[in-house]
């Protein structure tokens, strides 16, 4: 099998389609990493507007608040998720060229 048709692993359908998943893969692994960079850049102007906004009376009080507001987003969003994303996506890329290769010995043993 040269990875481009499906894995039928169990003999109950198709498993996967290796040439589908390699590039579904590849795409996910720059979207992980094009959402660290742009995250990285935006994250700086979230946290940098405090200086503007704390400068009246109004504005004082309220800039812990924005703080605050922003260290939950970093935390429990993209700094969460995005490494949920890398993660998934090297496991993805690792694992269908193993899911091929297993294909391929298994096919070995059945034809002699």
């Amino acid at each position: 099998m040269s990875g481009t048709g499906g894995v039928d692993a169990d003999g109950g359908g198709i498993d996967m389609y290796p040439g589908r998943a390699a590039p579904i893969m590849a795409d996910l692994t720059k979207a992980a990493s094009d959402v660290k960079t742009s995250w990285d850049r935006a994250i700086g102007k979230i946290a940098g507007l405090d200086s503007q906004l704390g400068n009246g009376p109004l504005g004082r009080p309220m800039v812990h608040q924005y703080n605050e507001g922003v260290k939950q987003v970093r935390e429990g969003g993209v700094d969460l998720v995005q490494p949920q994303a890398e993660q998934l996506a090297a496991h993805g890329t690792k694992t269908v060229p193993e899911y091929v290769a297993a294909d391929q010995g298994s096919a070995k043993n059945f034809s002699g």
